[in-house]
């Protein structure tokens, strides 16, 4: 699987390394198992690094995620702020496009190019996240093919 996630309750995150190419149906599969995680808190801060993935996406993706989002928000687990780090262009073009596309799509995410940048804006202690995320990149690493 090319989407990896772990927890710390203490740093409240939740942080997903991405590998190789993925889809939007691949990412919420693992955030289903997110969801059932007891580790899991509301609000927790989430960190999406797709700085080393490739992501496969069309205009259906980006409706699929408006309706995860809703169906969170029904079921009462607000997403907390979002940083996805990736080195793709693209990927800010949908972000833009993905909050265009209705009132209610989550507004609490940035796309950013540096680790450094997205520790900052989710105001994390930088040296434990960074810890903590390098830990769940190596296991990702470990584990392709």
């Amino acid at each position: 699987m090319p989407v990896y996630y772990d927890i710390d309750p203490d740093l409240n995150l939740v942080v997903y390394v991405c590998n190789g190419t993925f889809n939007a149906s691949e990412f919420f599969k693992t955030g289903d198992k997110v969801a059932f995680d007891p580790r899991l808190r509301p609000l927790m801060n989430i960190i999406i690094d797709a700085s080393q993935a490739y992501l496969e996406v069309s205009i259906f993706d980006l409706h699929f995620a408006l309706e995860k989002s809703k169906e969170s928000k029904r079921m009462g687990k607000e997403i907390g702020r979002t940083a996805v780090l990736t080195k793709s262009s693209s990927l800010n073009f949908l972000a833009e496009a993905f909050k265009l596309m209705s009132p209610e799509a989550p507004s609490n995410f940035g796309i950013f190019n540096t680790q450094k940048d997205v520790i900052r804006w989710l105001d994390l202690p930088e040296e434990a996240v960074h810890r903590f995320w390098q830990q769940l990149k190596e296991q990702a690493r470990s584990n392709q093919p």
